[in-house]
């Protein structure tokens, strides 16, 4: 999990929050660190979800689809199980500056507001980007 956050995911199973991965990648066999992931799904039962999204593909059982698409047609919700709302919610995003951006538009339309140093919000944000060789 590339992200400088990725301990957190774990850090945070240890309190009363539920944490869901929303692991959203072009092609199917780009869903990497599934042992990682299955390892915190076992230990951590009902406090941690995981949600693959594959946009290139479409994979039975998976979300397909960008997930700006997904959260305005309320299906990344749908398929996680829970609702996203300003007074509970807190997302981070980390992955290609393209979906970043587009996605932190959307939260905004639906009334999120990024998390800044002098202002609390409702999401943060990090960009990461391996291309492949």
């Amino acid at each position: 999990m590339p992200c400088s956050n990725r301990f957190q995911i774990e850090q945070n199973l240890f309190s009363k929050d539920q944490q869901t991965l929303v692991h959203a990648v072009r092609h199917f066999e780009d869903l990497v660190y599934q042992n990682e992931i299955n390892q915190l799904l076992s230990k951590h039962p009902g406090k941690f979800k995981y949600v693959p999204i594959v946009s290139r593909e479409t994979i039975d059982g998976m979300l397909s689809g960008r997930i700006p698409q997904l959260l305005n047609n309320r299906e990344l919700e749908k398929a996680a199980c829970l609702q996203l709302n300003k007074d509970q919610s807190f997302i981070y995003l980390c992955g290609n500056p393209d979906m970043v951006k587009s996605t932190s538009t959307t939260l905004n339309q639906l009334g999120f507001q990024k998390h800044r140093r002098s202002k609390t919000g409702h999401f943060s944000s990090e960009n990461y980007w391996e291309r492949k060789a």
